[in-house]
């Protein structure tokens, strides 16, 4: 998530996992989605094989309202065949006396 953008107490990292025909607007088409909530990935992957290409897009905090509007448009995508969004669970870190 672009460091200038507050996470918020509902913030959770994701990952959106999806397999679509090989275009080579499909990746632009993807990130749009987040573009336009001014939301910038900490971790893109993407990979073209057979006519197919698989992308993982990583949000380390991202909001309930934002996942459910960017999972409407990825959903949305032309030549879509796959989506799987996966929501982690927050670790807390704390220095436990010894």
């Amino acid at each position: 998530m672009n460091a200038e953008t507050p996470s918020g107490p509902r913030a959770r990292p994701v990952t959106f996992d999806l397999t679509a025909e090989a275009d080579p607007s499909l990746l632009p088409r993807v990130l749009q989605s987040f573009a336009r909530r001014d939301i910038t990935p900490d971790d893109i992957r993407a990979r073209c094989a057979q006519g197919r290409m698989n992308l993982r897009v990583f949000c380390a905090a991202l909001e309930g309202d934002c996942l459910r509007t960017i999972e409407g448009n990825l959903r949305q995508l032309i030549g879509l065949h796959r989506l799987e969004v996966a929501l982690h669970a927050q670790l807390r870190q704390e220095e436990v006396p010894f």
